[in-house]
């Protein structure tokens, strides 16, 4: 008290960017220059932000703005305080939203964001200050459930996943769905899986199995992350991504298969997948023989990676060099 601080404030401009039209393209084809031309990956459509149509508090129809500030780091010794003030929701993942008692499913969007100042006020307020630097202004995970109606620009609520630890860092669930339920994969290793009701996030674990291997590669990493959806691969597995992270080489991302049927347990690890170090992955699709992983290339354009289903299998074939 009394002192001279050095503040430095960290802006960060982040949107969930989103726009649905028809695909006409042709993923049946080989991987010729002429044939990648027809797979019609790239969209027609501009790409809108959505932030202002989640709806954060239902009954003063708040949407996803005035995020909550996490509290800031302070260096006693250099008399150094630095800010983080993050404007918007990040990390946003599509998935599929089973419909109960119904064979056909919709869509959603699953993201990470610090709180929206209307969840955590007493008073329903939109005013980021009333929750400034308060434990609970941590990044948590939120689903929004109805993605046509975003997709159409009309409002939608979002809700918070409530498991894990409220005044942590809850990020990089991976999320899949099995006959009619939701579930999210909230650690690689072990492997907990939770069940999610989507109307209101409340959720609870249901699945905990361990792998020898990851076991391995959680105890050389420094850490061990999910990446995008997992998705249907075999009638007795699904495929998932995941990463490692460390401050000197940044990401590798791996494929791993887990059970189709409970407890989900992993299956089978491959090697890491053909992208550099600033790539984050965070799709995942299988369509037509073709695996396709939808990344973001050192947080400054989107990209993806397209193999066949045959050479996602070689990856897995740890004999072969």
């Amino acid at each position: 008290e009394g002192e001279t601080v050095t503040e430095q404030i960290m802006r960060f401009d982040s949107s969930i960017m989103l726009k649905a039209e028809p695909f006409n393209g042709n993923l049946g084809l080989g991987f010729d220059d002429e044939s990648v031309a027809q797979w019609g990956l790239d969209g027609l459509l501009p790409l809108e932000s959505i932030d202002a149509s989640i709806i954060s508090h239902q009954r003063n129809n708040e949407t996803w703005t005035n995020l909550c500030e996490s509290k800031p780091a302070y260096n006693k010794a250099d008399k150094w305080l630095v800010r983080k003030l993050v404007n918007g929701p990040e990390d946003p993942k599509l998935l599929k939203i089973p419909l109960r008692g119904e064979e056909t499913t919709s869509w959603g969007v699953t993201f990470s964001s610090f709180p929206p100042a209307s969840l955590l006020a007493s008073t329903g307020t939109s005013s980021d200050d009333d929750c400034k630097w308060v434990k609970e202004a941590v990044m948590q995970m939120y689903l929004a459930s109805e993605g046509p109606i975003l997709a159409s620009r009309e409002k939608s609520q979002g809700v918070k996943l409530n498991c894990g630890d409220p005044e942590s860092t809850e990020k990089n669930w991976i999320a899949f769905h099995n006959d009619d339920k939701l579930y999210f994969i909230y650690t690689v290793e072990p492997h907990v899986v939770v069940h999610v009701r989507k109307t209101d996030g409340a959720c609870v674990e249901q699945y905990k199995t361990s792998s020898p291997q990851l076991q391995e590669v959680a105890q050389r990493a420094y850490s061990v992350r999910g990446s995008a959806t997992a998705t249907l691969f075999t009638e007795s597995e699904y495929l998932a991504l995941m990463h490692t992270w460390d401050p000197d080489h940044g990401y590798d991302t791996v494929a791993y298969t887990f059970q189709s049927r409970p407890p989900f347990a992993v299956q089978r690890l491959s090697k890491p997948l053909p992208l550099h170090g600033r790539a984050f992955a965070s799709s995942l699709t299988v369509e037509s023989n073709k695996i396709i992983i939808g990344y973001g290339d050192s947080d400054a354009s989107s990209r993806v990676l397209v193999m066949s289903r045959d050479h996602m299998e070689l990856l897995f074939d740890w004999c072969l060099g």
